[in-house]
């Protein structure tokens, strides 16, 4: 019970309502998967399609997911009525499993969709290569969201094959507008990079919070004070940046002032290799996710 008052919790953070403002077409969803991530693409887009599918293996996340988003869910797919009823005549369907799971999901997916289905994949490292063998189709997008896309502040990098249509691509962006920001582009090399930056990032963030928060608690400060600075300064240092239009460098020079608290707390960041290794952090996230997608990773910068 508890574990169901923190989903609906959570749903209330990112969705204040399920009803989208767009008309209810006649098209069929299917998710595979019902983990977080799909739940916020489901809150804000059950209304618009006229059948939605889940499918999810944990019964009282089926159970949660069915009473409050009146969709149907299914623990797997175990038989050609299920299939018939997950992808006959279905119109998208949403990749959303652990990266572990993806084969196992390409086994049932292979021979059952037809040449129209558009699949969309939120799978972190999966190609479009691999998607298009994997569901024995063409129509693919592949999409690199990030964790704040929970509460709908997320960026979403993503990019499709040409057999997409362009309504097609209007249905990715209704699925992807819940999550946040999205940004197209046309090269699939730009999906693993923004894996290293945006995908992975958060937890860099999250990391130098954890150490800003654990200093001033040694310095004395209060936790939830330090937490509180921490936050707010993080919070409003990204506003300010993205209100001034200027170079991150330009800023920080505009606020060390000669022999001050900043100067003396940016000579030793760059004393500890800080910027090479941020860079270096950057760039093994992105080697990793190259690994992840069968391509090359042995990729250096120069």
């Amino acid at each position: 019970m508890r574990w169901l008052q923190d989903q609906a919790h959570t749903t209330r953070l990112f969705c204040s309502s399920t009803t989208s403002s767009k008309s209810k077409n006649s098209g069929k969803l299917t998710f595979i998967g019902g983990g977080k991530m799909a739940e916020v693409m489901i809150a804000k887009t059950h209304n618009s399609f006229e059948t939605v599918n889940v499918v999810e293996l944990h019964e009282e996340r089926r159970a949660y997911l069915q009473d409050k988003f009146n969709v149907t869910a299914f623990p797997k797919i175990t038989n050609d009525e299920h299939k018939k009823q997950l992808f006959e005549e279905t119109d998208v369907v949403v990749l959303a499993v652990k990266p572990q799971n993806v084969n196992g999901v390409f086994e049932n997916l292979r021979h059952q969709l037809n040449p129209k289905t558009l699949v969309v994949s939120i799978v972190a490292g999966v190609s479009i290569a691999q998607l298009q063998e994997g569901c024995n189709t063409k129509s693919v997008c592949r999409t690199m969201p990030n964790t704040p896309a929970m509460i709908g502040a997320g960026i979403t990098v993503w990019t499709a094959t040409d057999s997409v249509s362009n309504y097609q691509k209007d249905l990715i962006k209704q699925l992807l507008d819940p999550l946040g920001k999205e940004e197209y582009v046309d090269d699939e090399d730009f999906i693993d990079m923004a894996t290293a930056v945006s995908g992975s990032g958060p937890a860099y963030t999250f990391l130098f919070m954890e150490a800003s928060i654990e200093s001033a608690v040694h310095m004395g400060l209060p936790r939830g004070l330090a937490k509180t600075l921490t936050e707010e300064t993080m919070k409003g240092a990204i506003a300010y940046a993205q209100a001034s239009k200027e170079h991150p460098a330009i800023l920080r020079n505009d606020i060390t002032s000669p022999g001050g608290t900043t100067a003396a707390a940016t000579y030793k960041l760059e004393e500890g290799r800080f910027r090479t290794v941020v860079t270096d952090a950057i760039w093994a996230a992105y080697q990793r996710a190259r690994q992840l997608g069968g391509k090359d990773h042995k990729v250096w910068r120069l």
